[in-house]
């Protein structure tokens, strides 16, 4: 049963991809875990589904059985039949309905707008870099089936910021406002398809900051960066080119609103900085359209040439 479900599993594969409109993607990582998932699983299942047929014949009395007289079924095992079809039909209602709500979640993660481009985007993430970031990325766009390559601190759709900060709430004061923090190269925001509203986007010069203005300012430098429209509403930043003194930043620019986490969480205060050589990060790599294989083989190379020791997850 266990090898006949494996193989209704694999013929299922594809109308199930159709019906939820996705195509299921196979993760490495986790395969020694469904395995041992499913060994655990069929031993227990075994063990439950052959305990009542075992019961039953043990119950039987060979003289007899031979005779073919065999006792009549007791009402305490036309209960147990009874349950257990009920518990079948439990199970086949739950696994229906189980289907239908991840349609209508996938329905609503595809046709909600996002606010950033995550198609064809690979993301691996948590490295140590050291001084090699921008020669890893050079060398990845060498590969032709590479539209963009960005090295962020940040993970789309992962975590809402690398770090924050807590402001006051102008409108009442016993309150503060937690704002998050993006960091990542001048490629991110582009890369990601977020959309400019106004001023314009980071640049390599935004990567340096500009000594504090005052002593009042927490940290040792201000810099420029991209706030989100409900960041500038919340925040009442409605003039650009002003350092904001909360933050210790310069907004340059105002993007569209999108979700840093999942849609389970509602969109916080985001601010966007521009970082360049950053020690730890994740590499965020644009693929074009039809060319994964490809893009796949190319991407693996670099990766055993700046990591040789170390085996890579994406």
């Amino acid at each position: 049963s266990a090898i006949l479900s494996i193989i209704i599993y694999l013929l299922a594969i594809s109308p199930l991809e159709l019906f939820l409109n996705f195509k299921l993607v196979y993760i490495h990582e986790i395969f020694p875990t469904i395995i041992f998932s499913f060994l655990i699983a069929v031993i227990l299942l075994g063990g439950i589904i052959g305990l009542y047929p075992a019961l039953i014949i043990s119950n039987i009395k060979p003289a007899q059985a031979l005779k073919n007289k065999i006792s009549k079924v007791s009402n305490s095992e036309v209960w147990t039949k009874r349950t257990l079809i009920i518990v079948q039909f439990c199970i086949s209602l739950i696994v229906i309905f189980g289907l239908i709500t991840m349609k209508s979640q996938m329905n609503l993660i595809q046709n909600s707008p996002k606010g950033i481009n995550t198609d064809n985007l690979l993301n691996i993430k948590s490295l140590y870099l050291a001084e090699n970031s921008n020669s890893i990325k050079n060398e990845v766009l060498k590969n032709p089936a590479i539209e963009n390559v960005s090295i962020s601190a940040w993970s789309p759709n992962m975590s809402p910021g690398f770090f924050s900060r807590n402001v006051d709430n102008k409108d009442n004061p016993d309150q503060k406002i937690m704002v998050n923090f993006i960091g990542g190269d001048k490629d991110l925001v582009p890369m990601l398809d977020i959309k400019l509203i106004e001023g314009r986007l980071l640049r390599e010069s935004d990567y340096y900051g500009y000594p504090k203005p005052n002593p009042q300012y927490e940290g040792d430098e201000v810099n420029n960066a991209l706030i989100t429209r409900s960041t500038a509403k919340t925040l009442g930043i409605k003039t650009l080119g002003i350092p904001y003194k909360g933050l210790d930043i310069i907004p340059v620019g105002i993007v569209e609103d999108f979700h840093s986490e999942s849609f389970h969480e509602k969109m916080k205060p985001t601010v966007i900085l521009a970082q360049s050589n950053q020690e730890y990060g994740n590499i965020l790599i644009k693929i074009k359209e039809g060319q994964v294989k490809s893009a796949n083989h190319g991407i693996g190379v670099v990766m055993k040439k700046f990591f040789p020791d170390r085996y890579i997850n994406y």
